[in-house]
């Protein structure tokens, strides 16, 4: 997160932060990432903290802060329209994902009446 910090506000650390998470993983700096000026750092760090993070459950709020869900689930369903499926498989297997509204969750009804604050809270929009 710290790389991703530093890359996005133009600090000079985000190849460092990077570099040690790489360091951690491999137990040398054999691998350390090859920032030339040219490529994507920003890319590098979010594929990084993908392979970090798997199976931890990021994924999906990774998506949505970076603004990439729409595309990534999308590119997920036209994959599973091209598997040798039943519709029925296809149906089950696919992502349902709103634009404007399963980028946050519904607010607990029973947390807005403990509030008190059916009218000036309101439930998040699409729910």
């Amino acid at each position: 997160m710290a790389a991703e910090a530093e890359a996005q506000s133009g600090g000079a650390n985000a190849i460092s932060y990077l570099n040690q998470v790489r360091e951690r993983a491999f137990q040398n700096s054999s691998r350390n990432y090859p920032y030339n000026g040219e490529s994507n750092l920003l890319e590098a760090i979010y594929r990084e903290r993908r392979l970090e993070l798997a199976g931890e459950g990021h994924r999906f709020f990774d998506l949505v802060r970076t603004g990439k869900a729409e595309e990534a689930f999308s590119a997920y369903n036209t994959a599973i329209d091209g598997e040798n499926l039943s519709a029925e498989e296809k149906t089950l297997r696919k992502i349902n994902y709103t634009s404007g509204k399963n980028e946050v969750f519904p607010i607990p009804l029973e947390e807005i009446n403990l509030a008190n604050a059916n009218d000036t809270w309101g439930q998040n929009s699409g729910y």
